[in-house]
């Protein structure tokens, strides 16, 4: 944009405006941040939400868990709640927030965002950041991982191998095919929709799985996909950008779907395949 000044013979001088500095940039999304305390009693915080910015005020909605591995407070901070912050993100992009009070707790976020964030997917490596809590569910202060999401909308291809508890054999999906869409996030919990539908290709048949779940904000570890109706299982991770981690509880390769149920810690895995999908 040009702003004409008037000169002293009648004329103008073309002045060019201020340009927008990246520090303005805004760090609207889906962000993910948790951190693990290593001092005794062991405990975590997880925050999972929207962002918004409005110049330098930074205000979001998600979901909170609060993790004590022991200790009288264990119970009460467990259990995923919906939390609003608010803070700012200052011109070296230095994002502070903190949260409403939940579980009579308040928990507080310090994060340096890099000037490429949020123009990629998640994981946001490169991000400095420290998490920790105040209060009934108090965890200390410590460095602490930082994800952002794009939407997971639309169309991936790849191939998926064979995982048993031992680890891959070679046996493979040599095609997949995946469609998703997801909707906004609501503004009161930051939670959006995934629908779709995953076609996987073997060498003598093929099936059609759908895929129907919610996610908040970046959580994008452990994150099941249960379709309707169910079996098999099936979760989705977004990677790198434009790419996402494809795993379903499927077993064999006869094209007929076999109830699966996760075992009980240290039975091992059921069969399963995985793959890398990359967004066309």
């Amino acid at each position: 944009m040009l702003v004409l000044l008037s000169a002293c013979g009648g004329g103008s001088l073309p002045v060019a405006a201020p340009p927008v500095t990246p520090s303005a940039a805004p760090i609207d999304g889906r962000w993910s941040f948790s951190t693990t305390s290593q001092t005794v009693p062991f405990a975590s915080v997880v925050f999972s939400g929207v962002l918004s910015t409005n110049g330098t005020a930074v205000t979001g909605v998600g979901q909170v868990q609060f993790f004590l591995m022991t200790g009288s407070n264990a119970s009460a901070c467990v259990q995923p709640t919906t939390v609003t912050v608010q803070g700012t993100l200052n011109s070296a992009r230095h994002l502070s927030l903190s949260s409403s009070t939940v579980n009579g707790t308040v928990f507080t976020i310090d994060a340096d965002i890099p000037t490429t964030y949020p123009a990629v997917d998640s994981p946001a490596g490169g991000i400095t950041t420290a998490v920790g809590s105040t209060g009934t569910c108090a965890v200390a202060t410590s460095p602490a991982f930082a994800y952002y999401s794009s939407s997971l909308t639309g169309t991936y291809v790849g191939s998926l191998q064979q995982v048993v508890s031992a680890g891959p054999v070679d046996t493979a999906i040599p095609s997949v095919s995946m469609a998703l869409s997801e909707s906004d996030p609501d503004p009161l919990t930051g939670e959006s929709s995934i629908a779709g539908s995953a076609k996987l290709t073997f060498p003598t048949c093929s099936v059609v799985v759908p895929i129907a779940r919610t996610r908040v904000g970046a959580q994008n570890t452990a994150v099941l996909l249960y379709p309707t109706p169910s079996p098999p299982l099936v979760a989705v991770f977004a990677l790198q950008p434009g790419q996402v981690m494809l795993n379903i509880w499927y077993e064999g390769s006869d094209c007929k779907p076999t109830a699966v149920i996760a075992p009980a810690p240290g039975a091992g895995q059921p069969p399963r395949w995985s793959g890398t999908l990359a967004r066309q």
